[in-house]
């Protein structure tokens, strides 16, 4: 690969790629090979800019000379790159946001009055409907609020103003569901196995086919250092299995024919053969991630009081109104003026954040926790953390490595 350096410090560089573009899997491909260098500590690498950022350790030549070799032709290098990346999650949203905002201006500047009337009305729709579900059922949430805020403004002829309240509202609901996506992403890429291929045993022999093709019933062949990326019942073969990751016990666990294993976990002697039981959703690794992801939908006991709160204040919201277009008509005798007022306090207190803040805090709570490998199995359990003094952990390898390693050197002197 041919690069420019950009800038240099001691030990830190920046170095640009000198081709036209960098796709996003060039780039999650570059950064996955630059991190499996022993000399690198840390790396970024941007596809927009076309720039890596290499934190490092050693000869400054060396880093040099391995990059200068590195090649996105090189088809081992495919299998390096996680299956899960944010990249272009994070692209789409991007741009769905820059869209967003390059479009309102757009409208403002150059759209005629009559034809952002027109488009308001339109985008409009959505809100004033669930403005009259909430009338319907008898509720009192912030989705009245908000339509009733974008209602008076039309009906005053103020589609600027509930053009902006629905600008905000549409942000808000942008922000939130790009948060809820990557959350969910972060935890499926730290709880994902990187497998796609598995050496199945037929009739004829060992076959290296697709993971998504095993079915319950098939016998899939592990060797030694491989993972298991189906739960089943070992049909021959006597193993140690790393389980590790699911029960936090650090020594090996002997398996036998007959015995059941489960995904995620390490083969770590010989080779054996299982007959898969469980696949896909059904297995024990996709229950754990499924019951983080219905975390998120779990409402904290902080989220129930954001509700009961959110009941209480649309209602002062009105009362606030009420009073001050009665307080502007007594005043000043002008309806419009009044009525000028009250829409003011519909709309400054209509893009709430209460009923926002609180689930995106959650979301990205339990979405930080699983990318560096911590579970929540609720909403409330992440919130009681806040009371929590001490930890008591039961299981062995939870925070203890499980191998021996040097802690002191000794020197003993010789008596003469």
């Amino acid at each position: 690969m041919k690069f420019q350096i950009k800038h240099e410090c001691r030990g830190r560089i920046r170095v640009q790629a000198v081709q036209q573009r960098m796709t996003l899997e060039q780039a999650d491909m570059l950064e996955a090979w630059l991190l499996t260098l022993p000399q690198v500590e840390c790396a970024s690498v941007h596809e927009r800019t076309r720039c890596a950022v290499i934190e490092y350790q050693g000869d400054r030549k060396d880093l040099l000379r391995i990059l200068a070799g590195f090649s996105y032709q090189d088809h081992a290098l495919a299998e390096l790159v996680p299956v899960h990346s944010s990249r272009a999650l994070n692209r789409a949203y991007e741009e769905k946001l820059v869209g967003m905002v390059a479009f309102k201006a757009v409208r403002s500047l150059f759209f005629p009055a009559p034809l952002r009337a027109v488009y308001t009305v339109i985008r409009s729709a959505p809100y004033l409907f669930r403005a009259l579900r909430c009338l319907l059922r008898r509720q009192l949430h912030v989705e009245l609020l908000d339509g009733i805020s974008v209602c008076l403004s039309m009906v005053r002829r103020d589609f600027d103003t509930a053009s902006s309240v629905m600008f905000l509202l549409r942000l808000g609901e942008l922000l939130e569901e790009w948060t809820h996506k990557k959350s969910v992403e972060n935890l499926a890429r730290s709880m994902s196995l990187n497998i796609d291929r598995v050496w199945m045993k037929t009739e004829s022999g060992e076959e290296l086919v697709p993971l998504h093709q095993v079915q319950a019933g098939d016998q899939v062949v592990i060797r030694m250092g491989g993972m298991i990326p189906l739960d089943g019942t070992i049909a021959e073969g006597e193993v140690m299995l790393n389980q590790a990751s699911l029960t936090g016990e650090s020594i090996p666990v002997e398996k036998t024919a007959g015995d059941t294993v489960n995904a995620a976990t390490v083969n770590r002697t010989g080779s054996f053969t299982f007959r898969a039981t469980r696949v896909g959703a059904d297995t024990s690794l996709a229950k754990i991630i499924q019951l983080v992801e219905d975390a998120n939908a779990t409402k904290a006991p902080i989220a129930r009081m954001a509700d009961k709160v959110a009941g209480v204040f649309v209602p002062v919201v009105f009362v606030i109104s009420a009073v001050t277009f009665a307080a502007w008509m007594a005043l000043t005798g002008s309806i419009n003026e009044a009525l000028t007022s009250a829409v003011a306090v519909l709309v400054i207190s209509c893009p709430c954040a209460l009923g926002l803040a609180t689930p995106v805090a959650i979301m990205v709570g339990t979405g930080k926790g699983a990318e560096m490998g911590i579970l929540f199995k609720s909403a409330e359990a992440l919130e009681n953390l806040r009371s929590v003094g001490t930890v008591v952990l039961d299981k062995t390898g939870t925070v203890t490595r499980g191998k021996p390693a040097v802690t002191d050197i000794v020197v003993a002197t010789r008596a003469d």
